[in-house]
């Protein structure tokens, strides 16, 4: 299970209104994200410049739905094709962006950022990996779902 988070530049004064929800790159790393009462609502960041992804993408698909359900029209930069990239735009100031706990836990922890959880049910995604019974699996692909899942396939 995978949690989309908001990832916020700490010069926006959108943080000082939400300082006791705001949670750091540590938080994440701890799974303080996945309480409740740090949940957040999407209206607090109206105002706020967004980095999105396209909505071919799933984490665009489900930012797009978020803000059709909150009736937000967002101020967006960019719309890029990879998480990643969002994220290190957001990193220099520019904007907002949507990302996974998952890319906060592998990453260096992050300084510039403060991150958000959503109260919505959307922001929840379950991560499947499948792949064909006796047929080859390369050492590279074992160790990518390894390290995505924290379970050994030997």
């Amino acid at each position: 299970t995978e949690t989309m988070l908001l990832a916020v530049p700490h010069t926006l004064s959108v943080n000082d209104k939400l300082k006791k929800s705001r949670l750091t790159a540590g938080d994440i790393k701890s799974n303080k994200h996945l309480s409740d009462k740090y949940a957040v609502e999407l209206e607090n960041f109206d105002n706020c410049a967004f980095i999105l992804l396209n909505p071919e993408n799933d984490t665009g698909s489900r930012a797009k739905n978020l803000f059709e359900k909150h009736n937000i029209v967002p101020r967006t930069m960019f719309f890029l094709d990879q998480q990643v990239t969002a994220y290190n735009i957001s990193r220099t100031g520019i904007g907002v962006s949507f990302v996974s706990d998952t890319l906060i836990k592998h990453t260096e922890s992050e300084q510039q950022l403060f991150y958000y959880r959503l109260s919505d049910e959307e922001v929840t995604r379950k991560i499947f990996f499948y792949r064909k019974k006796n047929h080859y699996l390369s050492t590279a692909c074992h160790k990518f779902i390894d390290f995505n899942t924290n379970k050994s396939l030997s």
